[in-house]
This record gives C-alpha cells, structure tokens and sequence, in this order.
C-alpha cells in the first residue's frame, strides 16, 4: 500500500516528519510556539560583547546591582558592600554596610547609594562612600538637577510611593522643600525629573496611568491612563516625556514578547498627541538614560535589550541580545557603549559597542 503512494504524497510525509518531530519534542519539554519565537528573536538579534569587565559562576559572584563612573570604572554592590572591578576581579572598597541599589548622578564620577534603614549615601572619589539624609521608606530611586535633589521611597501599601523633594543649601547639605508627591512605585518602577529640575514624571498613585507634576508645587500638569505600572519613566526634554505601556499580564505571560506592550512619547500640554517608538515587547527588567540625554536603553525578560534615539524625532535604533544567554538585569551607559550585568549559570558585566 506504502510502495503505491506519489511521489508528492512521499515529499508530504517527508517533510511533515521533521514538523512532528518538533512539535512532539516541543510538547515533551513544555517548550511552546512563544518559546519558538522568543528563540528565533535570540537567534536574529545576538550580538558579541566588545569586552566583558567581569565574570564569575552565579553562586560566587551574584552582584545586586552596578555602575559605571565617568572613567569606566566599573563599581559594583555585594553582599551589603561596594566592590569595584579590578582586573577582572571583584576588590572591596568599603566594609559591608547593608548597601541596596546604586543610581548613577551622571555628573562626574558622583554615584547615589540606597541603603537599608532608608538611608540615602554618596560615593565619590577620592572621598569615598558618606552618608546624606534619610527618608520614611526603602529607596528606590534618586535623582539630583542641579540643587534639588528627588528622593523616592516606597511606603507600606502594594505599589504605593512618594517622592521627597530637597534642596542643598550649603556644600553636600541637602534640606527637605516641605513637599512630597504620592505616586505608584515598586521595584521596578521609579521616577524621573526634567533637565531643568521643574517637573516630575512617574506612575500615578493606584498604577493606572503615567503622570509630571510640578516639582515646585506638586501640581499635576498631565496624565495618561495606563492598565499597569511603567518600568520606562525618562523626560526628553523639558516638555516630552517617554514611558511604557500595555495589558497587565500575569508572570509568565510577561515573560514574552506582546504586541501590547509599547514604548510611547507624550508632550505636556497636548492632549491626546502620543507617538509610538517601539512595540512587541516582554516586561521591561532595566532601563537608562545617556547623561547627554541623547539615548536611553531598556532590557526585557526574552534577553532583548534597545537603545532608542532621543532628540527632535526618537526612534528605535538598535536591537540586540548579549551572545551568550543569560537575564540582562541591569544596563548602564558608558561612553559610546552600552554596559550590561547578566545572570544565569554565570555572573557577568559585558560592555556592546552601539556604533
């Protein structure tokens, strides 16, 4: 019966072997038609590192959080302390102090330390790590134009924060304005201030939409709904802003690519005018701002990272997925290059060069 089949029935069964094969092998590992895709984006986007600063197997080398100063220092948060890397080797700077998260001022080689007991700390150098104020809760980002300093702080209710603001007064002093600004905020969500200092941009309190107040007054000047909180909070200018939005999708779901999921630019002031940079992306796990204000980068958790183009018309410049896999945590501007800390099986920081 099999000998009397056509030729082009043979070519059929021939070719829907190796689709069954998949399909089964697919089934077999609970490897599914996202993964498929999620592995073809890998596949199409990989891109070599140009260094790699440092590395070590997970269980020896699990960094919390790092940046890089205006030299390329590369400094890096452990076990409660700061480290830097020296010759590809992880060196202690300081003795373990509970240190959180690092914030990079953009300003020299100045980097802002969260630390626990709310504490706000600065390391600079020569100086070293010295404490600045204290807040009500756990920080979660701090910002500095000029003389006025933003300082976000989780409070007790579930994506619930405030933004205090303050102003130096006299050498590294800083006083609190008397005003503070209720937000949305978790741990993956922040806040962002203009170039002038004037306004603020973040999730508004309950997570349904993105906001910029006045940070004079505490005014909300704009507002745009949202279903969930934006991990990409950053002005352009003055007058633009960019954040991200899309459906609020439980973790696994998040985990891939959705057509949802979009990178958006508004302008304060015009109502409805918003413009789409990017879209068709998994939950955003970091993102930055250049200090020129000339790109920002964000990573999601398919292992894509872009680089956007700010300026008169932003635009999506570059996709890229570090070679070797792993979770890109952290990115982190320097020079021309873009630095990014992955995890997995191991530890790394790998500069990719953006030209």
């Amino acid at each position: 019966m099999l000998l009397r089949l056509s030729r082009r029935a043979w070519m059929g069964i021939l070719l829907a072997v190796p689709v069954v094969s998949i399909l089964a092998l697919s089934l077999f590992l609970g490897f599914g038609l996202r993964d498929l895709r999620a592995l073809g984006r890998y596949l199409v986007h990989r891109k070599a590192p140009a260094a790699t600063g440092w590395q070590a197997p997970e269980p020896e080398g699990d960094l919390v959080d790092f940046a890089v100063t205006g030299e390329s220092r590369i400094l890096a948060l452990r076990e409660g302390g700061l480290w830097e890397v020296d010759g590809g080797a992880l060196r202690p700077l300081e003795a373990s102090q509970g240190l959180l998260h690092l914030f990079p001022d953009g300003d020299g080689g100045r980097i802002w330390v969260a630390g626990t007991y709310h504490r706000v700390m600065v390391w600079e150098a020569p100086e070293g790590l010295h404490y600045v104020l204290s807040v009500r809760g756990e920080v979660r980002g701090v910002q500095r134009r000029g003389d006025r300093l933003a300082v976000g702080f989780e409070e007790a209710g579930l994506g619930s924060g405030q933004v205090q603001l303050f102003h130096r007064r006299m050498g590294a002093s800083f006083e609190p304005e008397g005003l503070e600004i209720a937000v949305g905020m978790d741990r993956w969500s922040g806040f962002d201030l203009s170039p002038d200092g004037l306004r603020l941009v973040a999730n508004l309190p309950g997570g349904n939409g993105v906001g910029v107040w006045s940070a004079e007054d505490g005014r909300l000047l704009a507002s745009w709904p949202a279903e969930r909180l934006a991990r990409v909070l950053c002005f352009i200018d003055n007058e633009r802003v960019l954040f991200d939005a899309g459906p609020a999708l439980k973790i696994r779901d998040a985990a891939y690519a959705h057509p949802g999921n979009r990178l958006l630019v508004a302008r304060v002031g015009v109502s409805g005018e918003i413009t789409v940079i990017a879209g068709n992306f998994a939950a955003v796990l970091s993102a930055a701002r250049w200090p020129s204000l000339s790109r920002m980068a964000f990573s999601d958790m398919e292992g894509l990272v872009r680089v956007v183009e700010l300026g008169s018309e932003p635009r999506l410049a570059m996709i890229f997925a570090p070679k070797e896999r792993g979770i890109p945590w952290q990115v982190r501007p320097g020079g021309n290059g873009l630095w990014v800390l992955l995890k997995g099986e191991k530890a790394r920081v790998e500069r990719f060069g953006l030209d």
